[in-house]
């Protein structure tokens, strides 16, 4: 045990195919689907997680 051990944070990233889960803590930080959506014209984000997820399917080519 160091002098500084208050100040470390342990992290848990699984990037996997269909969710990303974040763990900091032992607490869930994030726990999404890995979907983004994007319009294909202006190449901005339109929605990213479950929102996305919701869109998929749903929306026009672009």
């Amino acid at each position: 045990m160091g002098l500084f051990d208050f100040l470390t944070q342990e992290i848990a990233i699984d990037l996997g195919t269909a969710n990303t889960l974040i763990i900091m803590n032992d607490k869930v930080v994030v726990d999404e689907p890995s979907i983004v959506a994007k319009d294909i014209q202006t190449g901005k984000v339109v929605a990213i997680g479950k929102v996305a997820q919701q869109m998929h399917g749903k929306t026009h080519a672009d």
